[in-house]
């Protein structure tokens, strides 16, 4: 989904270490599995984390979307099927509270169903067959190793983030994105997010403070990884734990990457060795960021678009 950015190299603020804009792929868009039916949202602030297990949007949720109640739904604490997700809307405090989206007309082709999988983590791999070399250059190979056409950029979009007393306002570039950034004292933000017909609002949502107290230790080496293993301090207002770790940049496979999510009150993650070795070529393993991160996701006729509030941490 959205050569536009770099393949999948990284994840935090979309794109914590992007490349070239100008480029042909499109931008990670990560991952997740499941589907939903129940859409109820409350007119209250998200500022505390749902215990119950994490849950998706996508067409498997309702096969009539057009008609279906989940249609152009912004869903609090859920998640994009990572198959039909078109675009992700970051938003993230530093000195100032900045927001970062990039969205496309359909999901990245070359990102399939995860090979692996336990209770935390998923590890996609696409392995691109010989005709694959054959593609046009405004072609990528899907799952099935056929040639298909490139995701295009979202046209005219237009994005307004809000606390309530300030607001930031952006439209979508020449790439598809939308970014900006906003002074505001708080962290409690709500989104309008416009896309052609279809309008998406998310009520009040508060960024996750940063992870502390954060420790990594990785088994083996970054050339040949066993696990990692990552323990944090129980967080005053906990939400969910996620991180991305992207296949080495030098191989630009944007379809093969882990990532894992869970509750912040576990206060541990243990990312198992099958996940990583696959990830640590060329140079070794490339493991980016820790987010404390609120989700929301609403389906569209395009595809799944995600929400996430973050803190980032760098082990």
């Amino acid at each position: 989904m959205k050569k536009i950015v770099c393949m999948f190299i990284c994840l935090s603020v979309l794109a914590a270490c992007e490349d070239d804009p100008k480029g042909k792929d499109p931008v990670d868009m990560g991952t997740d599995q499941g589907s939903i039916k129940d859409t109820t949202v409350g007119d209250a602030s998200i500022d505390s984390a749902d215990s119950s297990p994490q849950q998706d949007v996508g067409k498997d949720s309702d096969e009539d979307l057009p008609d279906g109640e989940n249609f152009g739904v912004v869903v609090p604490g859920e998640r994009c099927i990572v198959s039909e997700r078109i675009g992700i809307v970051v938003v993230e405090k530093f000195q100032k509270v900045q927001v970062n989206a990039r969205l496309f007309d359909k999901p990245i082709p070359s990102i399939g169903d995860p090979v692996l999988s336990d209770e935390a983590c998923s590890f996609y791999e696409f392995v691109p067959a010989a005709n694959c070399r054959n593609c046009n250059n405004d072609q990528t190979c899907d799952g099935n190793s056929v040639c298909v056409d490139l995701p295009k950029v979202f046209p005219n979009g237009s994005l307004k983030l809000s606390d309530g007393v300030s607001e930031l306002r952006v439209m979508t570039d020449e790439y598809g994105g939308l970014s900006g950034q906003l002074e505001a004292a708080g962290d409690t933000f709500s989104i309008e997010l416009t896309l052609g017909s279809s309008v998406l609002n998310l009520p009040a949502t508060t960024i996750p403070a940063p992870l502390e107290g954060l420790v990594s230790n990785l088994s083996g080496s970054y050339e040949n990884p066993d696990a990692m293993d990552l323990t944090w301090d129980l967080p005053a207002d906990p939400a969910r734990v996620f991180t991305h770790v992207p296949i080495n940049h030098h191989v630009g496979l944007e379809g093969t990457f882990t990532e894992c999510e869970v509750d912040a009150t576990s206060k541990s993650l243990h990312i198992d060795g099958p996940m990583l070795k696959p990830l640590a070529v060329a140079t070794g393993l490339e493991f980016q960021t820790i987010n404390h991160v609120r989700f929301a996701a609403a389906q569209i006729k395009e595809g799944c678009v995600e929400f996430r509030f973050l803190s980032s941490t760098f082990p």
